[in-house]
C-alpha cells in the first residue's frame, strides 16, 4: 500500500531535531561510559556530578518533545473527506475521529447488537412457521383417523364384519328388546 507524505508542520521538525540532538547526547554518553569503566571506581567523592542534573534536564525536555509529538494544538479541525482519505487510512488520524472514538464504537455495538437481535427474531419465526404447518399437518392426520373411527363403530360396519368373519357366532337379535320392571317395595 502506498502512502502519501504529507508536508512536516515546522512543530514536528523542531520536534525531530530536539529527539535527534538527545539521541546524539545519549549516544556520546554511552560511548565515554564505555571508554572509562574503572576510572570512577579510584576517585575520591567530589562535588555532586553534573551529568545527574543534566539527566534531569535531559528527562524533562524528553517529556516537552513527547507532549509536542501527541498534542493536537497544531493539527486541523477540517479533514478533507475524500475516498483516498478513507481508504489511505488517514482518516483514523484526524482529530475529530479521536476525539468521537467512544461514540463510534458505541454505535458500531448497538449496530451489531441490532444485527443479531434481528436475526435471531428472524431464526425463530422460521421456527414458528415450520410449527404451524406441522401442527396442521398432525390436525388432518388426527380428523381423517376419527372419521376413519366413526365408520368403523357403525352398526351397519360391525353386522357386516361379524358376517364375513367364521369364527364369531354372534347374530343380531330378532325379538326386540322388552323393559323389566321392578315394584318398589
Amino acid at each position: 500500500m502506498r502512502t502519501e507524505k504529507h508536508p512536516n508542520s515546522p512543530q514536528d521538525e523542531q520536534g525531530r531535531e530536539q529527539l535527534d540532538q538527545l539521541l546524539d547526547r545519549a549516544q556520546a554518553d554511552a560511548e565515554q561510559d564505555q571508554a572509562m569503566p574503572d576510572s570512577q571506581d579510584n576517585k575520591a567523592p567530589s562535588a555532586p556530578d553534573t551529568d545527574e542534573a543534566d539527566s534531569g534536564e535531559d528527562k524533562s525536555s524528553v517529556m516537552k518533545i513527547m507532549e509536542s509529538f501527541t498534542s493536537d494544538d497544531g493539527e486541523e479541525t477540517h479533514v478533507n473527506w475524500s475516498l483516498r482519505t478513507v481508504l489511505g487510512g488517514d482518516i483514523f488520524s484526524a482529530r475529530w475521529f479521536r476525539q468521537h472514538t467512544g461514540l463510534i464504537v458505541l454505535i458500531l455495538f448497538f449496530c451489531i447488537l441490532y444485527i443479531s437481535n434481528r436475526y435471531a427474531s428472524q431464526q425463530e419465526l422460521i421456527k414458528i412457521d415450520s410449527l404451524k404447518k406441522e401442527l396442521a399437518d398432525k390436525r388432518y392426520d388426527a380428523l381423517s383417523r376419527s372419521s376413519q373411527l366413526m365408520q368403523r363403530c357403525r352398526q351397519s360396519h360391525i353386522i357386516e364384519y361379524l358376517k364375513t368373519t367364521s369364527d364369531s357366532t354372534m347374530e343380531i337379535s330378532t325379538t326386540p328388546p322388552y323393559v323389566i320392571t321392578i315394584p318398589h317395595q
